[in-house]
């Protein structure tokens, strides 16, 4: 009986100190909330590790985007301090929003356009806008051919990794190779980018470390892995 208590006890603190980190963050986001114009707060601090494409939810019957969609407010406070006046027209969504260094709140925001379909990572210190990084979002080339009886498809997938203060920005070019006449891949080659940031306590993205490491690959076997930059 007196595990039972201590376990009941342990399970109350636990639950208190869930409950009251949640409040926390519910109360210090508030301001931003306010200074975005966003009324409803559910689903806005997101946990999720790796922000990429699949957080993009479609609706496959309205054909359109299920994220809540920045009104022109939003955009100008927000990603509209990013892009310029020349930037094609475009449509933003808020992906979620994270608090990985606490009082520093990072805004995802997804950009939609008839080109191409970048992420941003904003940072805010309460209210202010401090710093952003982006990656160009995943999208495949048409299909190149060249002199040699070869087709290149030439494709790219990008994401970000969050590692409690840290968010790595990574990057796949990838070259497919194929006989033009037969379709059969000759090789495939795949150049992995790697750069990391550390979020400092005033909101800044401090590049920290930069990596690139090649693959080639023949008849879908790897044959080759080797780093060419390292900072």
């Amino acid at each position: 009986m007196k595990y039972l208590y201590i376990f009941i006890g342990l399970g109350i603190i636990i639950l208190y100190t869930n409950c009251s980190q949640q409040k926390l963050s519910d109360r210090n986001i508030s301001n931003l909330l306010t200074f975005l114009n966003i009324d409803d707060s559910s689903h806005i601090l997101q946990a999720h590790d790796i922000i990429n494409e699949k957080l993009i939810s479609y609706d496959s019957i309205k054909k359109e985007i299920s994220l809540l969609e920045l009104t022109n407010y939003q955009k100008s406070v927000s990603i509209g301090k990013i892009l310029p006046d020349t930037y094609p027209p475009y449509s933003a969504y808020l992906v979620g929003i994270q608090e990985q260094v606490p009082d520093v709140f990072t805004v995802i925001i997804y950009i939609n356009t008839d080109y191409i379909a970048p992420m941003y990572l904003i940072n805010y210190k309460d209210t202010v806008f401090v710093d952003y990084i982006y990656h160009e979002g995943s999208y495949v080339y048409d299909v190149v051919e060249d002199t040699n009886n070869k087709e290149n498809i030439f494709s790219y997938q990008r994401w970000f990794e969050f590692h409690q203060d840290t968010v790595y920005e990574i990057e796949n070019n990838i070259r497919s190779d194929y006989y033009s006449d037969t379709g059969k891949q000759i090789e495939r080659n795949k150049d992995s980018l790697i750069v990391k940031y550390k979020v400092e306590e005033n909101g800044m993205f401090k590049k920290v470390y930069y990596d690139s490491i090649p693959y080639l690959a023949k008849s879908h076997k790897d044959s080759k892995a080797s780093v060419l930059k390292k900072h």
